[in-house]
């Protein structure tokens, strides 16, 4: 997401991160892991890769449950059924 005028005034106003994070998802921004597992239901990663770019797990074993690409999409598509509830 580029730095508009609004996210540039907020940080040379030295504005804690958690209020230019806020005025940020107000003007659409998505996080990095939520960007990562809209990726994860459209098959472009897994699990394991976006966990590990987003640096929540520092190692995980190369071939383990979490970097079959069918596997984590059912975990993302539970996660996100549950969220509507």
């Amino acid at each position: 997401m580029p730095v508009g005028e609004e996210i540039e005034r907020e940080i040379v106003r030295q504005l804690p991160s958690s209020e230019i994070d806020a005025t940020a998802r107000r003007l659409g921004m998505e996080s990095l892991f939520e960007d990562g597992l809209a990726k994860i239901q459209s098959g472009e990663t897994t699990l394991a890769q976006v966990l590990l770019a987003t640096h929540m797990s520092e190692e995980l074993p190369p071939n383990g449950p979490l970097s079959d690409p069918a596997a984590t999409r059912e975990i993302v598509d539970a996660i996100g059924t549950a969220e509507r509830l």
